[in-house]
Order: C-alpha cells, then structure tokens, then sequence
C-alpha cells in the first residue's frame, strides 16, 4: 500500500489545478482538504495496527475518495485527469486491497506495528518534514523529493532490520511512483543544480510562518472518527490555506468498482499490497498534489 502521506505528497507533484474565476471549485478543493486533516493529525489513520483501526481509516477515506472523486471530475480536464490517474493508480490500488480484501488486511497486519514504531519512534521528525514539504505552498517539487529520500534513507535500515526483509520490501513498492517521479525530476536539472537545497529553503521561506499539524497518538479505547457531517463547507479551511494560493492537497478516489481489475494482475504477477497505510496517505497526498501542480 502507499503511504497516506505518498499520496498527498505524490499529488503534490502531479497536476497544478487553478481555481481562479471558479468558486465552486475552490470550495469542493477546500472541503475536500478539511476532509483529509483529521488523517493526517492521528496516528491511527496513518499507520492502523488493529482491524478497528483499520475500519476506521477505511470509513473516512472512503468519504475523501468520493469527494476528490467528484472534484475532479467536475473541476479538471480529460488530460489533468489522465496524469492524475496515472500518477496515483498504484497508491490507489493498494488502499482499495487494504480495505477490500481480508487476506490483503491479514498481510498488512503482520507488519503493521513494526512500520509504525519504525516510522514515529525512529523518522518520525523525517517523516514530519515530508508532510510539511508537502502542504507548504513555496516548495517546489525538488524540496518534496528531498524530504522523502531522507525519509527513505532513515527507514530503510531500521525497516530490514527490526520488520525484516520483506519488509522492507514491501516499503519499495510502496514507494515506486514517488521515487520514479523524483528520479524524473532530478534526471531534468542542470549539473549544477543542487540536487537538494538547504532544508530551509522550505522550512524558513518568508509569508510561511503558519503552525503547522502535529501528528496525535490516541489512546487504545476510541471510536472511529465520524463522517457523517462531511458534506460541502461543513468544515473550516485548513490552516495552511490563505487568499492567495490554492490548497495543494486533495485526496485521490478509490476505484468505483469493488474489485480492483489492477490488484489482480498485480497480485498474480506477485506485487505485495501490505505497505502500510501511512505510505497510502503519501501517495495519495502526492497524488492529490500532483492534481495541483501539473
């Protein structure tokens, strides 16, 4: 599965929607984003170790889905839609199996505490930065790629030892269409370009001095959060947005069939969907972002 925070910051890199002179479509944008805050706050949405947890995340994410569902089809060209699609189409894949399939859940399970512990106890402030590249509206692509192989270099090791090699394994796929973007992008620059600008390049640009969310650990007795109130405007708009930028991340749909036809060929060509589901909040955030970058 990719990582919820793949995809957001996956969409980050994908598909620059304006929302000038479209109202409609910068509230439907705004909704949306308000819908994904409470998965990225709660560590429980990222990284879910039990079935309730798992339940929950499903529930609200499948809310998302078919707001962003909706928003791009109401709000983006045929050939925005394509380049979204086509970026996202893995990460979606693996949420669907998480969500769909008990036999994907069960795989996911086994490693489900370990990727938790290794991402927040050992990379949790990497993983922070990917996050905060993501939602910063100056970063540019290269700060996004930067943060995530940092991320990627301080779990990697931890991953194969403590969760083991297929693990890690898992974690690769996982990753696949953010490093295969980032790879792209760095192969386009100029040899003198610095492949990664200082950090505070995106830490410290001027006009972004807004707190930013802090990821929330809950106690073991809670309720899965209720969707029931997401309906357009219903939420006030995130704390990154300002007059004048557009949010820059949106959650992808899931597929509107049951069944995954591209979880079955994968799964029989051996692709593993038991990433965590942090990483599909990644990707789908990255997917989300990529809607608008491009």
């Amino acid at each position: 599965m990719k990582p919820l925070v793949e995809l957001i910051i996956f969409v980050v890199l994908t598909l620059l929607v304006s929302a000038e002179g479209r109202e409609p479509c910068d509230k439907k944008l705004h909704n949306c984003t308000g819908m994904m805050q409470p998965v990225l706050n709660e560590v429980r949405y990222m990284f879910p170790t039990t079935q309730m947890e798992i339940e929950g995340m499903c529930k609200v994410w499948s809310h998302i889905m078919d707001c962003v569902r909706k928003y791009v089809m109401d709000c983006s060209s045929e050939e925005q839609r394509t380049k979204f699609n086509d970026a996202v189409s893995n990460s979606i894949d693996s949420v669907h199996a998480i969500c769909s399939s008990e036999r994907y859940r069960r795989d996911y399970l086994e490693y489900a505490t370990c990727f938790r512990k290794v991402s927040m106890e050992n990379c949790g402030h990497h993983f922070k930065k990917m996050v905060d590249s993501a939602y910063n509206p100056h970063s540019q692509e290269i700060h996004i790629c930067c943060a995530y192989r940092q991320y990627e270099k301080c779990v990697s090791d931890p991953i194969q030892r403590l969760c083991g090699p297929q693990a890690l394994h898992i974690l690769d796929d996982s990753m696949s269409s953010l490093k295969s973007r980032c790879e792209s992008i760095t192969k386009s620059m100029k040899a003198t370009d610095k492949i990664c600008p200082p950090e505070v390049a995106v830490q410290d640009t001027q006009e972004y001095h807004q707190p930013r969310p802090s990821l929330r650990h809950v106690d073991d007795n809670y309720s899965p959060l209720s969707t029931a109130g997401y309906v357009l405007n219903s939420r006030p708009v995130m704390p990154y947005t300002t007059p004048a930028w557009t949010p820059r991340t949106v959650i992808y749909p899931l597929p509107v069939t049951r069944h995954s036809s591209r979880v079955s060929s994968r799964n029989a060509g051996g692709w593993s969907a038991e990433a965590s589901a942090y990483q599909i909040i990644i990707a789908v955030v990255v997917g989300v972002v990529t809607l608008t970058v491009f």
